[in-house]
């Protein structure tokens, strides 16, 4: 099973964000047991994710120093604010540090 390098990178920023709503919304303060393997699953997935992306980069595949540009946010007639991911080998460097 082969998954695109940009669902790749969408997936290291948002299980975390998810198992946080999770968390947020289903679990009460020191009520839940699954809380914290939750969070740990998707932060280690998250985790196995930016090895992979910095093996990509370490391994000289040249898909990488793109801009993933996912919907316009805002849009005033020439002005163009854009969401994305500028993805090149400094970003994938830190996803391993920070994550």
């Amino acid at each position: 099973m082969s998954f695109s390098i940009e669902s790749i990178i969408w997936a290291i920023f948002f299980l975390p964000v998810i198992s946080f709503v999770l968390c947020l919304f289903k679990f009460k303060v020191g009520e839940s047991r699954l809380a914290g393997p939750i969070t740990v699953f998707s932060i280690g997935v998250s985790f196995i994710l930016s090895l992979y992306a910095f093996a990509k980069i370490l391994s000289g595949t040249p898909v990488f120093s793109e801009r993933l540009t996912s919907f316009s946010w805002i849009v005033i007639d020439s002005f163009d604010v854009t969401f994305g991911i500028i993805l090149d080998p400094l970003t994938v460097s830190m996803l391993v540090v920070v994550t």
